[in-house]
């Protein structure tokens, strides 16, 4: 099940979402406020959550 679903991670628009869920993660972080980062780190999980489980990538 995991390389099935790693496999598609390497797609273009999987990178490009992943960099923008980081990117909102490090502007949480760099201007200090966790409660932006924690957001936006809660979310990125629920989302590569749903990925893995539902192979919906």
């Amino acid at each position: 099940m995991f390389f099935s679903w790693f496999s598609k991670t390497r797609s273009e628009s999987y990178r490009q979402r992943t960099i923008k869920d980081h990117e909102k993660i490090w502007k949480g972080i760099s201007i200090r406020k966790p409660e932006i980062a924690l957001t936006a780190m809660q979310s990125h999980i629920d989302v590569i959550r749903e990925r893995f489980f539902e192979k919906n990538i």
